[in-house]
């Protein structure tokens, strides 16, 4: 059995879809998964055991850049997956991008139908379209198609298998004996946790581990380091760790605890302690799982609102549903996770 699996971004959603690969290699372990995946995202694609084969498309890269060495990418992958034949086609993201690309392909397509899809048009480009419930974890969503689509029956309510060991990664150099991660930043400004509630958090705080600081872009690195210029208790990252870098330290953290992010994702996916703070989306659709993490949010008339601005704010700067989680909220939370 040959299946090609299309999730092409984000990093979140990569590990959401890991255990959906559990679930197939455990029912058919003979089958032979490969994964049609944006090129910013191949390698944590292959961090899950089950995945034979990374298949890289540029389309991030093309998105900011349309030049001809990145369409020439394109063309070649495509023409590559061209010369393939598979046994099943599965669109696990339900995008009219995802599904554009599972047309050129040879096999028999699979994806979610009009009114499970993210976008609606994408189903009219599958064989088969299959109803998955949306209002439920994007984890459960992604474990239900692959069961619908391959024919066995779902695995739920079983909790997720992730593929990963903490362990294949080894601990970083320098790292000590005991920390903690935290990740204050991502793209989504209405996702970010006050500063000076950082400060506040960081300040009083009393797990007694070392704290380190993570960022994954120049301006998630600003905000790292004005929060650590004004306190004495995090460390910075002095550069930018890549993927594999930054998941030793994840792996060996005794907690983690960040704003709805891809690495904060990936610790929950390691099953370490983790804290998720939430805004504009909702845990109970993209939530860290795990029998030792945990998701605070305030739940206002308006969540999830799932926008990039706060429409009921005073100023542009402000996310009220962000200001509401108040720094004593978290400490309670984390400390009662973190040090148990």
């Amino acid at each position: 059995m040959k299946i090609l699996l299309v999730k092409l971004s984000s990093m979140g959603d990569i590990f959401h879809t890991y255990p959906a690969i559990s679930d197939l290699k455990q029912i058919y372990p003979d089958a032979r998964v490969d994964w049609l995946v944006d090129q910013q995202f191949a390698e944590i694609a292959g961090w899950h055991r089950g995945v034979e084969q990374i298949h890289a498309v540029p389309l991030r890269a093309l998105k900011k850049n349309a030049n001809a060495e990145l369409k020439q990418q394109l063309r070649e992958t495509i023409r590559r997956l061209k010369r393939e034949h598979y046994d099943y086609i599965i669109d696990a993201q339900g995008l009219m991008k995802s599904a554009w690309l599972s047309f050129r392909f040879n096999g028999v397509r699979y994806g979610y139908d009009w009114s499970s899809a993210r976008e609606s048009l994408a189903s009219l480009c599958y064989q088969h379209k299959l109803p998955v419930a949306v209002d439920q974890h994007a984890i459960d969503r992604i474990r239900q198609l692959f069961a619908q689509a391959l024919g066995y029956q779902s695995q739920l309510p079983h909790l997720p298998e992730f593929g990963l060991d903490p362990q294949q990664w080894a601990r970083p150099d320098g790292a000590p004996a005991r920390y903690g991660l935290v990740f204050p930043g991502t793209t989504w400004l209405t996702k970010h946790w006050r500063e000076r509630y950082w400060l506040e958090f960081l300040d009083r705080q009393t797990i007694n581990d070392a704290v380190y600081i993570g960022w994954g872009s120049p301006q998630e690195r600003q905000l790292a380091e004005r929060i650590s210029q004004q306190q004495t208790t995090a460390k910075v990252f002095d550069e930018r760790l890549s993927f594999a870098e930054m998941a030793k330290w994840i792996a060996h953290a005794s907690w983690v605890m960040g704003v709805d992010t891809g690495f904060v994702h990936l610790a929950s996916a390691m099953q370490k302690p983790v804290l998720a703070l939430f805004g504009p989306t909702t845990p109970k659709h993209t939530g860290v799982t795990g029998q030792h993490s945990d998701n605070l949010c305030t739940e206002l008339p308006c969540f999830p609102c799932r926008k990039k601005i706060c429409k009921i704010a005073n100023d542009s700067e402000s996310v009220v549903c962000m200001e509401q989680l108040k720094p004593q909220i978290v400490l309670d939370k984390a400390e009662q996770l973190f040090k148990s």
